[in-house]
């Protein structure tokens, strides 16, 4: 009978930053597109605590398509930059990435 070699492995542990003062991350941009996402948002922009923003280096954008919802004041409240989409066609998805 042929006995069959596998090979496991485990995952790595978590990495860990340690942030020394004189090194600075590059930033990471985080881009969420909106349209009445009122429901949601702060939800969602609450997830990226002031500490997990800081230890990654994390920017929050806002891109809008318009919202007629309470989107924009929340997002004013948490994001660090907010697009808004003026045009008066329909943005489309792609475009608010």
């Amino acid at each position: 009978m042929h006995q069959q070699s596998l090979e496991t492995t485990t995952a790595a542990p978590p990495l860990r930053l340690s942030r020394q003062p004189d090194m600075e991350l590059p930033r990471i941009s985080v881009i969420i597109p909106t349209l009445n996402e009122e429901k949601l948002l702060e939800r969602t922009l609450t997830a990226f605590t002031p500490e997990l923003r800081e230890c990654y280096a994390l920017e929050l954008i806002v891109s809008d398509g318009g919202s007629t919802d309470r989107t924009l004041v929340i997002a004013e409240q948490y994001a660090d930059v907010i697009v808004r989409h003026t045009d008066t066609k329909r943005q489309t998805i792609a475009e608010g990435r």
